[in-house]
């Protein structure tokens, strides 16, 4: 037997298997034929996949299963000259596991969806689920059916969504817009049952009711109304189980309204719950006692790393802090920033197939090589990443992560700040559009650093003059970028968005603070 999470680092086999047996010899990587068959004992997401002498054979208990082979096959041929003779047994630990698009800010639009499905499928994610707070035709005007244009959007969504093996799930938020009583609740009756068939009609088949944030926490009109979607979306056939959110989705279940939501609400409906608090690790004592208030496992909506509460930082560190209990899924709810967004996906998707073999340090190092072909652009990152992923002191939710851990130097990266300005510009322009503000805030800040260091260490007063006013011409030049980067994303935005962009932060925890020490010296 292998060990399995020394393969997986060692040939870049992600998420890591469940079990791995060696076999006697190897052949050529481009030299092999594949052979799939169904196997009727496996379950439907289950496979195994016998690499011998020139034979890749899959079983696999369903089309998921064997789609999941193709990926374990996919990341392995292209890497080694050389396929190991070997018998993968494979299946994943959380059933529905994959991401919310629930942040507060900029969609990601139609492009970045698909961006993130395909590299969900890739990684073995299987849901995702559609609740931009900022979709008009989702929140506020929901009522209303989407323009033909955004309706054509969703088609192109639910396609990539097939391919790729992921359920899609399109949520309508409801909270505080649906009226209570008489005859203006028959009229949101009437006009909610329309919603729900116009998208029934383009192909929606997973719906999700959301009453976060906004209204009163009624739990049993909650229920009411989410009972009366599921009766109808029942009887129209082919659908699966509701998802909902409700106005109280945090705590340890002592609240009044989520006890009665768990009477009222109908047992085949999957409940939200982000933790303890909003944003807070994921932690299986607490699970179980929403699971008992809940009457049903908890559906778990994780707010990492999600920034809409620190929209100055970008948030690109390990995936840690998640202990494994009963769920009916498991989703992250990341940042605005689709791209940026993939190192956590990758931690995630991991840890949600084999929680018990799940290395954080491992996950994250490998992370970098897996998404960034360039060998120089992935080391690069990953200093990048090493001072972006706290969220700052005095953030809205207090929620923290580590950062800047290990040994690091100015020059370390002001050398990786160069080769991502230099690459990501043609190698990842997508990325580059979403990280330009923070890369030139990190080299700036690190050059700041140097001269710094440079400057105290001058013993003539003309020196230290010089090295000062160079200083002072980096923190020009940090204060233009902050000012670009505040114009670029909000004339990416929508008016009321555009109010909460920020100027990019690096480094708050140790980089910055060094920073700021050098200055008093």
């Amino acid at each position: 037997m292998i060990n399995i999470v020394l393969l997986s680092a060692a040939i870049g086999v992600y998420p890591v298997p469940k079990e791995v047996s060696e076999l006697p010899g190897s052949f050529g990587s481009e030299d092999y034929v594949v052979l799939s068959a169904v196997d009727e004992t496996m379950g439907p997401e289950e496979y195994s996949l016998t690499l011998t002498n020139g034979v890749a054979e899959i079983r696999a208990g369903g089309d998921s299963g064997a789609f999941y082979a193709r990926q374990t096959l996919n990341q392995l041929a292209p890497k080694l000259k050389e396929l190991p003779n070997l018998v993968i047994k494979d299946s994943p630990d959380i059933g529905l596991r994959g991401v919310v698009e629930g942040y507060y800010g900029r969609p990601w639009g139609t492009e970045g969806r698909i961006s993130t499905m395909e590299f969900m499928g890739r990684n073995k994610l299987n849901l995702f689920l559609y609740g931009p707070k900022d979709d008009p035709y989702h929140h506020e005007k929901w009522r209303e059916p989407y323009p033909e244009d955004e309706a054509k959007d969703f088609q192109r969504l639910l396609d990539v969504a097939r391919k790729n093996k992921i359920r899609f799930y399109w949520a309508i938020h409801l909270g505080g817009g649906f009226r209570k009583g008489g005859e203006a609740e028959r009229e949101d009756t009437e006009a909610l049952i329309r919603k729900l068939d116009a998208m029934y009609d383009l192909g929606v088949r997973a719906f999700a009711a959301f009453f976060d944030d906004f209204g009163d926490a009624d739990a049993e009109f909650h229920a009411k109304i989410c009972n009366l979607m599921w009766r109808h979306l029942e009887a129209k056939g082919g659908v699966f189980p509701m998802i909902m959110c409700p106005n109280v989705y945090w705590g340890r279940g002592e609240h009044a309204y989520t006890k009665t939501l768990g009477e009222k609400l109908d047992p085949k409906t999957m409940i939200i719950w982000t933790g303890r608090e909003v944003c807070y690790d994921i932690l299986s004592a607490d699970a179980q006692k929403v699971a008992r208030s809940y009457r049903r496992p908890p559906f778990v909506w994780w707010n990492w790393p999600v920034n809409d509460y620190c929209r100055s930082k970008v948030l690109m560190g390990r995936t840690y802090g998640l202990e494994r209990s009963e769920f009916s899924g498991f989703v992250t709810n990341p940042m605005e920033n689709c791209e940026a967004n993939k190192v956590a996906l990758f931690g995630v998707a991991d840890w949600c197939w084999n929680t018990g073999a799940f290395d954080s340090e491992q996950n994250w190092k490998d992370a970098f090589k897996a998404i960034y072909p360039d060998e120089e652009v992935a080391k690069a990152m990953k200093v990048f990443a090493t001072h972006n992923s706290d969220q700052a002191q005095g953030n809205s939710q207090g929620y923290r992560r580590e950062e800047s851990v290990g040994d690091w130097t100015f020059e370390e990266i002001v050398e990786a700040m160069d080769v991502l300005k230099r690459k990501l510009p043609m190698e990842e322009p997508k990325l580059w559009w979403e990280l330009e503000g923070w890369i030139n805030d990190l080299d700036c800040l690190a050059k700041m650093g140097l001269k710094l260091q440079a400057m105290n260490a001058a013993t003539g007063e003309l020196e230290r003059k010089h090295i000062r006013k160079e200083v002072q011409q980096l923190e020009e030049i940090r204060r233009e970028n902050a000012i670009k980067h505040v114009e670029k994303f909000r004339a990416a935005t929508f008016p009321n968005d555009a109010r909460q962009v920020k100027p990019p932060r690096t480094g708050t925890l140790a980089v910055e603070p060094e920073v700021e020490k050098l200055f008093r010296q």
